[in-house]
């Protein structure tokens, strides 16, 4: 029988180097969750640019021609299921925005899939917010978009934040509010 198996501060020691491995994993999980929070874009504080695209519904979409003053561009996909998590959110902030009769939108930027494919889930979902239809992901490589879901806020003609990983509605309706009562 071999007694360094066994013998008690060869556990202590065990258990010790566990420990700090658990408490530097957690550390660097703040650190990241923080980053995605408040991370930064070399588009922040520039002007958006500016789109012609169809929605869903067929009609076409001018970015520039939007009358909100404060726009969330939620740019997603099918196959991500973060981004799918998060629709309800937006959805809840959608129908605020119009119950509330606020100067504020969201689109939803769908990268890459059918029309078909996002109908189907609009209609599974019971969502009513317009959708972007980027089908050659154009747009999501001119504001640099390089993971998802990921929330573009836009407000006085100058891109305000870019949230990584979507964004609870307490959290969005809160930040429209804010952006609103800056620019007023």
């Amino acid at each position: 029988m071999n007694m360094a198996n066994t013998h008690p501060k060869s556990k202590s020691v065990r258990l010790f180097r566990h420990g700090r491995l658990l408490v530097l994993l957690v550390v660097l999980v703040v650190i990241m969750s923080l980053y995605a929070r408040k991370n930064t874009h070399s588009l922040q504080q520039t002007a958006p640019p500016d789109f012609t695209l169809p929605l869903l519904n067929g009609e076409q979409f001018t970015l520039s021609q939007t009358n909100a003053r404060v726009i969330a561009l939620d740019f997603w996909a099918s196959w991500c299921a973060p981004c799918i998590a998060v629709l309800p959110n937006l959805e809840e902030v959608h129908r605020w925005i119009q119950q509330e009769g606020r100067s504020a939108a969201i689109y939803c930027v769908n990268l890459g899939d059918t029309p078909e494919t996002v109908s189907e889930l609009w209609n599974r979902m019971g969502l009513t917010m317009p959708v972007v239809m980027d089908s050659q992901q154009s747009l999501g490589d001119a504001y640099g978009i390089q993971g998802i879901p990921v929330t573009v806020i836009i407000t006085d003609g100058q891109i305000e934040d870019y949230h990584l990983g979507g964004m609870s509605s307490s959290e969005l309706k809160s930040r429209i509010d804010t952006l609103l009562a800056r620019s007023n």
